[in-house]
Order: structure tokens, then sequence, then C-alpha cells
């Protein structure tokens, strides 16, 4: 296989020239020795974390990150037997967390690319990658160029993924309160070994070392997780593809997803964690319990819901606070001052705002808010609050009756201290103001429509507003760096400029003073920062919360209950409904009738359908109310779906061979605890075959006992009933009607029991591409012989049918009596009645 590969010195030179480029192909640099990484960047850090551009310094590559995407994932992978297990550690580098997970996967790494897809990854680190492992590695690669977009692959070089390095650092630097790292967790090799790689990188790039036992470290076990395939993920619109653009304003309502329609979050914090649990949905009916309980009384309660969302719009990013608490930088710069004391000010406003939250917290009754909830009562906040109170002025920046430019350095006036070279260089800071203000109205006060400016990077500039006319504006020949802007003109003077240089050195004294105090809180604050973690987490989770319950309070809901079956009374598509006046559809799947087959022409909504369940099913595993009249789910472990049988170039397959390569991964993994969709499979080979093929797969998934919706066109497969009484039939009806010369199709996309007997709607279509008439005729003729000879030839006696309704009667009746204890008398005598009404009504 031929591959673009570069070394460690061009990736760096072209990461910090990307910024010129519009879009950037992924690539590979091998042999990567990560010791010597520092070096080609000068000592700046690789990304920028904050999107202020007051805190870039201009010798920083650290605008490179376009994308706005920030997460690091190192993976590595077992040898020989073990080929297919997976251990990753991945960090976002605004937020000081180092995550690990390892799994083992299946052959075409299905887990891998969805972990792939919710982390959206900028770089992925691998070990020895080109010469080392071969084909399974080079599929690695393959999976995260297809997956990821504009992404940078770099091969390690081995002695960097140290499984005992790792565990030592591990001990070293995590917190022990807020970390999960037991026994079993620190015998995760693999994911132990990449976490060694990760940390080491990421010092490197970003020219930082963390403080002792001041990480977060977790171990994340998929064990309680239902895992979504990729292709599912797309299939459902879970979220859009990554490698497609962001849509235009034009084409929102096509693009819609469910994560657009659930993402109401206000912090970074909760849309991760909504992300996480859309992609891989709980499995464990407390944890599911206990968010619904949370969701309910929020919703009752919309009041209280909308001012807990009000403190959250007011919530800075905790995650930047403890990264400036928990890294130790190499390099002292002025903008990094500026940063530090700006994120001790947003600290302290939401600090406040978050304690203010109490009085809103306690009347909420739910265990998982209320225990998450004990962290707002941790003394450690006031102590922190206390810190930042005696040593910080968060007002000055509101203070009125200041000279303007002199409020745009608030950060300046910001740390309190009885230093006497700190007041005597803001006093020289201010005369300076005051003498480029003096300056200004002697240089430009015959100059029609300019003013002084003043920016804290640029500092004092002149400025014209333009017309869209350059040539109006008429500048003296004694001003200096005229720079032409499409709405205006700035220049400056050799005066202004020695202003600017007097200021610059006493903003340089100021911030050197303030640094040290500065470095002195933070320090104070580096000892308590476990309970800033427990703060992030509580306010992450309850904006997740709040976003469910937004949803779950603006949309018609109900709360699922969860049992062995798959009930949904009037449920309707999540996507669709607030965009289309949508029908609703029930459900109706169980053990003994697990197998639900669909028939109907086209565009009766058997697809629409298939997502519809599916996606009410996610939502009842995040914890989320529902759609729907009323629901009863079981807790699936995996979701399957093939649902799109184009052909694909890109792969050089055909449409029936990416039916069977999305068909043969479900079939090998799925069981009782899953959830399978599939739309006209076999449509794309001969009907022989086709047919021949799906027999084949409905035993095999049949077998499974897996919960399976499976449209098709094939009605020969409605028969099938006959020899398993696992499957029941249902259909799209369909109608014709007449007005005038021409007949019409009409659907009501509402699903019914039983085969599709309805008429064959596909010859409208060819009459109206303006087919000759006769042609239309005969294959019409020829089509309804096939279907009555067919409907003949599987023409069942009265004493075949009676003996299938008592099985499946006597099914019921076994599957009742088992969990009678369990349930209210009334309930299981009405329950009684319907099996009843249902025996004696049944038709086949």
């Amino acid at each position: 296989m031929k591959r673009s590969v570069k070394l460690i010195s061009e990736v760096f030179n072209e990461s910090s020239d990307v910024s010129t480029t519009k879009y950037r192909e992924s690539y590979i640099a091998k042999d990567v020795d990560i010791t010597s990484i520092a070096e080609h960047l000068n000592g700046n850090p690789k990304y920028a974390v904050r999107k202020d551009s007051m805190f870039l310094n201009s010798n920083s590559n650290a605008g490179n990150n376009t994308n706005n995407r920030f997460n690091i994932i190192a993976i590595y992978r077992g040898k020989s037997e073990n080929k297919f297990e997976v251990g990753i550690a991945y960090m976002d580098l605004r937020v000081c967390c180092l995550n690990l997970c390892q799994f083992i996967d299946t052959p075409t790494f299905e887990i891998l690319k969805v972990r792939l897809s919710i982390l959206d990854p900028v770089e992925i680190l691998l070990c020895d990658a080109i010469e080392d492992t071969g084909s399974q590695v080079d599929a690695i690669i393959e999976i995260a160029k297809s997956v990821c977009s504009d992404i940078e692959i770099l091969s390690i070089q081995r002695r960097f993924f140290d499984d005992e390095k790792g565990l030592s650092m591990i001990k070293a630097l995590a917190s022990p309160e807020v970390s999960n790292m037991d026994e079993i967790a620190m015998k995760k090799y693999l994911c132990i070994s990449a976490s060694y790689c990760l940390v080491r990188y990421i010092e490197q790039i970003q020219n930082i070392s963390y403080a002792v036992e001041s990480l977060q470290v977790l171990y994340e076990s998929l064990k309680d997780r239902c895992i979504i395939d990729l292709q599912t993920c797309k299939n459902l619109d879970l979220v859009k593809n990554l490698n497609e653009k962001n849509p235009s304003s034009k084409s929102l309502i096509s693009c819609k997803t469910m994560f657009s329609i659930l993402n109401t979050c206000l912090t970074d914090g909760g849309t991760r964690t909504l992300k996480s649990n859309l992609f891989q949905p709980s499995c464990d009916l407390d944890i599911i319990t206990k968010r619904q309980n949370a969701i309910e009384e929020l919703k009752v309660n919309e009041n209280l819901l909308h001012r807990l969302r009000n403190h959250l719009l007011h919530v800075q990013n905790m995650e930047f606070v403890i990264a400036v608490c928990v890294h130790i930088e190499k390099k002292v710069e002025k903008s990094a001052t500026r940063r530090k004391i700006q994120e001790l000010i947003n600290l302290r406003k939401t600090l406040s705002q978050v304690i203010s939250m109490k009085h809103l917290i306690i009347p909420i009754k739910c265990d998982i808010i209320s225990s998450l909830a004990r962290t707002l009562y941790d003394k450690r906040l006031d102590e922190i609050l206390n810190l930042i109170t005696n040593k910080i002025d968060i007002d000055f920046e509101d203070k009125k009756n200041i000279n303007q430019y002199i409020q745009k350095n608030f950060i300046l006036y910001a740390v309190k201290s009885n230093s006497n070279i700190l007041e005597a260089s803001r006093k020289s800071f201010e005369e300076f103001i005051y003498s480029g203000e003096r300056l200004a109205e002697k240089e430009i006060g015959n100059i029609p429509n300019c003013r002084l400016c003043y920016t804290p990077t640029r500092g004092f500039y002149y400025c014209i507003q333009m017309n869209g006319n350059p040539s109006s504006v008429n500048i003296p020949s004694n001003f200096i760096n005229i720079c032409y802007n499409k709405t205006n003109v700035t220049f400056t003077s050799r005066e202004l400029l020695k202003v600017k240089e007097r200021l610059d050195c006493c903003i340089s004294e100021i911030l050197i003073v303030s640094n040290t105090i500065v470095d002195e809180i933070l320090l104070s604050i580096r000892k308590l920062v476990p309970v800033l973690y427990k703060l992030t987490e509580f306010i992450s989770y309850l904006d997740f919360i709040c976003a469910l319950s937004y949803y779950s309070t603006s949309t018609n809901t109900v709360k699922p209950t969860f049992s062995s079956c798959l009930i949904i009374e009037k449920g309707r598509h999540p996507l669709l409904e607030k965009h289309k006046k949508m029908i609703p559809n029930d459900v109706y799947i169980a053990p003994e009738s697990c197998f639900m087959l669909i028939t109907g022409p086209n565009m009766s909504g058997k697809t629409t359908y298939m997502k519809q369940v599916c996606l009410l099913q996610i939502l009842a595993q995040i914890g989320c109310m529902i759609p729907a009249d009323s629901g009863t789910f079981p807790l699936f472990e995996r979701i399957f779906s093939r649902l799109s049988h184009n052909d694909d170039i890109t792969t050089n397959l055909s449409a029936f061979d990416m039916e069977m390569s999305e068909i043969g991964p479900i079939i090998k993994n799925c069981n009782k605890k899953s959830l399978i969709a599939i739309d006209e499979l076999g449509r794309s080979t001969s009907t022989e075959e086709g047919l021949a093929i799906c027999f084949g797969i409905i035993e095999r998934l049949i077998m499974t006992r897996a919960f399976t919706i499976f449209a098709t066109h094939f009605l020969n497969l409605s028969k099938m009933t006959l020899s398993f009484s696992s499957i029941e039939n249902y259909h799209f009806p369909s109608e014709e009607s007449d007005s005038g010369n021409a007949s019409y199709h009409n659907t009501h996309h509402t699903i019914k029991k039983g085969q599709y007997e309805g008429p064959l709607f596909g010859f409208n279509l060819a009459a109206a591409c303006q087919f000759p008439n006769e042609i239309v005729e005969n294959a019409q003729k020829i089509a309804q012989g096939i279907r009555n000879e067919d409907l003949n030839k599987y023409k069942t006696d009265g004493v075949v049918l009676y003996k299938k309704k008592l099985l499946k009667l006597g099914y019921k009746l076994f599957k009742c009596i088992s969990i009678a204890d369990e349930y209210d008398p009334a309930v299981i005598a009405e329950h009684l009645r319907s099996l009843k009404n249902e025996y004696l009504n049944k038709t086949y």
C-alpha cells in the first residue's frame, strides 16, 4: 500500500502554516522521537486552547487549530492472539483529565470507529505503525483517515509506549480524590502504555508539565454501554458525517440530527456528556431510572428548569482555570500572566453563580442531582473564593467614570497589592495614557473623522472610517504604517510609537509583579483543585440533564418504562415531528415474536418507521422522555442497522458488496440483547439469490433471538410466518384513486398487521415516465399473474393456522404466568382479556 510519509520536522513546519490553507489532507509522520519535538516549536505551544485572541503571542504557532478540535488520542493494540484488543488514552487539551479505555474489538474495529467519531481527534499517536505490526495497524490508519477529517497521524517510537513508566506516571500525577484507577484498571497495560506516550507528547508540544497529584485520571468501562456502530450512527442521523462540511443555513432542516435536536447545552462539558451518551447509551437501569426521575421532576417544575439554565448561562468554563492551576509552564510570557488573571476573575464569577444555585438545588429530590450537588457545600469552595477575593479586584472592569483606555486594561489593575513598585508602574501607565490622548488632539485635531484607538495587543493608533473609497482619504505625510482596510484606514506616528513603547515598559513591570502574586494564589488553589474537578462534573451533568429536560418539556413526550418487550403506542419520529405533521405508529416486538417483517410500496414509510423505532430506543436508554403516548423498552447492548445500498466508488464495492459487507458483522455480533433494522436486503442481485440470502439470514437472526425489523419488497418472505412462530407480518397499506384520466398512489403511513396485498404502484411510476402504454399494461398483467400464483401456492389449511395460533397463545400465557406476581391482579386480568380478544380475532 502506498502511503504519504513525512518527517516530523515537516509536520510541524506545515502545522504552523496551516492557517493559510482552507483544507489539509490527513498525513502520517513516522519514527517520531517525542523528546525532539519541543525544539521544532521554539518553545511555543502548538495549539491555543483559548478563543481569546488577546492571549495569543505573536511568536506562537498556536493559531493552527482552525477546526476548533482539541482531542489527542494514543492507540496501542495487542499482538498475536490479542491483536483485536485495543487500548486508548486521550486528552482534551483544554481539560486536565486523562481518559483511559481498553476493549476487545471486532475484526473491523467497529468500537474503535465509534470512539474516534465521539472524540473527533486532531492528532492520533500510534506505536511504530508503519514498520512493525503490518496490515492491522495499516487498517487502523485507514480507519482513522476515513472517520476523521484533517488529522495528523504520528508513528511514535516504541520506547514511549511503556506500561511500567505509565504506571509510575499515573501514580505520581493522578489526584486520588477524583481519579478512579483501581487495581483492575491498573492492569490494563495497553491503555496504560498509551497514556505514558500521550502525556509526554502533550507536555512537549504545549511546552508544559503537570503538577504532582493534580491530574484527573479516569478509566472508562464499556461494560454497561450500548454499542452502536458508526454506520448505524450515520444511518440514524445521530450526528452529521464528520467528513462533511458544515451545512448552510438554507439546508439546516435537511441536515437535522438527533444531536442537534437535543443539544441545548450551555457548557462545553454538558455538550461532551450529551454526545458521549448519544453514541453509547447506558445499559444500567439504575442510572437510566435516576435520570428519568430528574428529568420528570424538572419537567413538572419548568420554572426551576429555566432558572437553573439561566445560572448555567453565566457559568464560565472551569477547565481553563483548572489548567492554569495544574500546568507548570516552562516559558512565562506577558500573555500567560494576563490569562491567569482573567481565569481567576472568571473563577470568582463562576463560584458566585454556582454557590447561589444552592437554594435552587435544595428542593430537588432526585438522587442523581442531589448527590452531585453536595460539592456546592464543600468548604474548599469558600476557601478558594476568599483566596481570590483577598487578592483580585474583580469589580474594576465594571467601574464607571474611568478613562476608557485604562478600563480596557483592567487586567493591569485587577491584582491587589501594597507594593510601591506596582503602584508607581500603574501611575506611570496612566500618565502615558493621558499623554497619548494629548498627543492625539495635537496630531489629528484637524483631520476629519479621525479618532484615537487602543487595543491591549496593538497599543495606540489612529483610525479613519471610509465609505468604500480609499482615495477620498488624505493622510498627511508625517504619518507612518498606513494600512487600508475594507472599512477604514489605520496609521500611526513616530511620537505615538514612542508613547506605545513607554506603555509597554509599564505594562511589563505591572505584569511581572502581578505574576508573582497570581502564582501564589494558583499554588494555594492547586492544593484544593479536586473540588474544582467535582464542581466541573456537577455543572456538566446538570447541563446535560437540563438539556434533556428542555427537550422533554418543549415536545409532547412521555416517560418510558423497561421490560422484556418493545411496545410503543403512537410513537413519532424525533427528527421530523417539528417540521412535518407526523402520523404516529405503534410498535410491538416481544421475545415470542421478535422478528417484525414489513412489506409495502415505496415511499410508504418503511425506512422512516425503522429509524423512528431505533431513535426512540436510544432516547429511552439515555434516560430521556420519548415522543409517544406510551413506551416500554428492553435494554439493548447493541444496535445495528443496514439501510443504504448504493455503490461505493471510493472502496470499489458494488451495491451488493456493500450489502454483504454491512450485514456480515451484524450476523457475527448480534444476540438476544440486540436491536437490528434491515431495509431491502438482497435487492442488488438477482431475485433468486436475493430471496435465498434473505431466507438464510432471517433464519439465522431468529436463532439469535435478536429483536429485528426487516423491511422488504419480497412478498414471498411473508410466508415464512408459516414456518417460524417468531415472525410477525406487518405492512404499510396504500390505495389507488382515480381522478379523471389519471390514477394516484395514496399512502397513509400507518402500519397495519398482516402481509401487503395492495396494488402494485411501480407501474404508475413507469407510466409517469412516459413508458409506452402497451409495455406497462403487459407488465402489469404478468406481475398480477405471478402474485396470484404465489398467493395460491402458499395457502395453508385451517388446521395449521389453528395450531400456530395455539402455539403463540401458549407462549404468551406462559410469559404472563411467570411475571404475574410482579404486577397488580387487575393489570394481569386486563392483559389476559386482551390475549383472549387477540386470539379470537386473529387472522392470517
